[in-house]
């Protein structure tokens, strides 16, 4: 006598008592290909009931295949209408690295994000500003953003539009030079 049991069938367990304090052996069917076919035909019941007064509500009649083909539909049926949605409506243009749309759109996109970084650089700056002016009224040190450079004396000179002191070594250097030339 055997007994079907959720996925597994079960011989009955009084056919295995050997003794009153005898082990229990329980034999699980072998998997094959009819066997499998055979339990996605099995009917099961569905019943959902009421539980104040348990009465019925709906009653449905199931087997494991079509379960598993009403699974498998509204999965390819969810799959076809968000492809779908994405495809033949303007939430394409919103999703990133598709690289849908035309040159224009993508031109203005890259003015507006320079304009934004430039925003955003000159905003900066400015509330930098702000800072500094207000510690300079409330007499505070500004720390300042660059460094010195030690510049010679005879590059301001000439930056001023004076002529640079020369020491004799170079003029002489020099006026032999332009006897060379001539």
């Amino acid at each position: 006598m055997r007994m079907q049991q959720g996925f597994f069938q079960f011989e009955s367990l009084s056919a295995h008592f050997r003794n009153l304090g005898g082990n229990i052996n329980v034999h699980m069917a072998k998997f094959s290909a009819s066997n499998q076919l055979k339990r996605l035909r099995n009917n099961y019941r569905l019943v959902i009931m009421n539980e104040d007064t348990f009465e019925e509500v709906v009653r449905f009649r199931l087997s494991r295949l079509s379960v598993y083909i009403a699974m498998s539909s509204l999965f390819v049926i969810l799959v076809a209408l968000t492809s779908s949605l994405i495809i033949f409506t303007p939430l394409k243009y919103y999703l990133p690295g598709v690289g849908y749309g035309n040159a224009q759109q993508i031109r203005e996109f890259r003015t507006l994000k320079l304009r934004t970084d430039s925003m955003e650089k000159a905003l900066v700056q400015q509330l930098q500003y702000n800072e500094n002016v207000g510690a300079l009224l409330k007499g505070e040190q500004i720390k300042s953003d660059t460094t010195t450079i030690d510049i010679p004396d005879a590059v301001v000179q000439e930056m001023d539009g004076e002529q640079p002191i020369k020491s004799k070594a170079r003029k002489k250097s020099r006026s032999k030079k332009r006897k060379r030339r001539r």
